[in-house]
């Protein structure tokens, strides 16, 4: 179970794809950039559907850290973040 990612950065018009079971998380990202980040789920038995592309941008500099964020099992489909 996990989830694949397609990662394309507008200025290259090259993808990275990554791969996880716990949850993503995408390094080496290039400042001030739009990506385009398309991800589906798996299993083993089978994927799910790619889905629709979402555009992103990342900030300038580093980004402060998170504070209080926590992800729980919601059902055996879904998680709350």
């Amino acid at each position: 179970m996990g989830l694949l990612g397609l990662l394309n950065p507008s200025a290259t018009g090259t993808s990275t794809m990554w791969t996880t079971a716990s949850g993503p998380e995408v390094g080496s990202l290039l400042e001030d950039v739009t990506y385009s980040v398309r991800v589906l789920a798996f299993t083993s038995m089978g994927d799910g559907p790619l889905s629709d592309p979402i555009q992103v941008k990342t900030q300038q500099g580093i980004p402060e850290q998170l504070m209080n964020f926590r992800a729980e099992a919601k059902t055996e489909m879904s998680v709350v973040l």
